[in-house]
This record gives structure tokens, sequence and C-alpha cells, in this order.
């Protein structure tokens, strides 16, 4: 939010944005452009971490989510049923790997209970992202999953 306020300050002072992005960005604009720096530096320190603890050809395999699959309607804002924390909590997991700038691709690996898709994202080095979608596409063809859903289309789970 604060890059983004920086980014955007003139839209914000002409009041020409929708008003939840403008809340938003408005709430950015705390933060001086050292904060900013201090942070992208930490994440830089974050990333050097990264490089040391997992080797360089070397990926990260962990769920996508820390929850099920939510319904599509607690996701959409302006539903009745739309919840602001299940919608942040869907990030969780993923957070950390966009501070630190690394590819990561989500995949289906099968269904829960409800025949809602259950996910892992595998998160590779900087530059690698080729030798991730690879990965990707190998451990889907393991897990079959397109025709899993098939074969569950249209039956209770």
């Amino acid at each position: 939010e604060g890059e983004a306020a920086h980014s955007f300050s003139s839209l914000l002072q002409e009041k020409s944005l929708p008003e939840k992005l403008a809340q938003r960005l408005s709430k950015g604009q705390r933060f001086s452009v050292g904060d900013l720096q201090n942070a992208r530096n930490e994440a830089e320190d974050l990333h050097a971490k990264w490089v040391e603890h997992v080797p360089p050809h070397a990926c990260l395999i962990l769920p996508a989510m820390p929850c099920s699959t939510p319904d599509i309607d607690q996701c959409t804002q302006g539903s009745e049923k739309f919840s602001a924390k299940t919608l942040y909590a869907l990030s969780e997991f993923t957070r950390f790997a966009s501070l630190l700038g690394l590819p990561v691709v989500t995949i289906p690996v099968g269904l829960d209970r409800r025949g809602a898709p259950l996910a892992v994202q595998i998160i590779g080095h900087r530059g690698q992202d080729h030798a991730l979608l690879d990965a990707a596409l190998k451990i889907q063809t393991l897990c079959n999953f397109n025709d899993l859903r098939s074969a569950m289309s249209g039956r209770e789970i």
C-alpha cells in the first residue's frame, strides 16, 4: 500500500479514484520514502536468508492456503456472505514469496470432501521460472487432477 500510495499520490489529490481504493492508498501515505526503503532492504535481507537455506536448484512445496477452498460468495465484496477475514486468509501462505520476489506456481492436486479443489504452491528461486513451470506440470500430471475432477463431477463427495 505504501508503494502504491506514493506512486498514485497525484490521483489521490485529484480525488478521482474509487472510494475504497483511495482509502487503502491513503493508509499507505503514512509510510515515508525512508520507511519504504527500509522495508525493501529488510525484504532483500530475508531473500538472502532464503538463498542461504534453500539450495539453488531446489523448490519448496507448500499448501496454497491455510483453509479449505471457500465458496466464491465469501470472497466477493458486496455479497451477503463476504468475509474480509476469509479473503485475507487465502494469501497467508503466499505473501512471503511475493515479498521476496520469488516465482510461485499454484496447482490443483485433489478435491476436498465438498468437491472443491485442493492446491499446493511451488516456490522457486528468482530467475528459475521455466524450471518451476516444468516441475508444476510434472506434479500436476502425477496427481491426475483433471481425471479426478471429471470422475467426481456430478457425484456426491
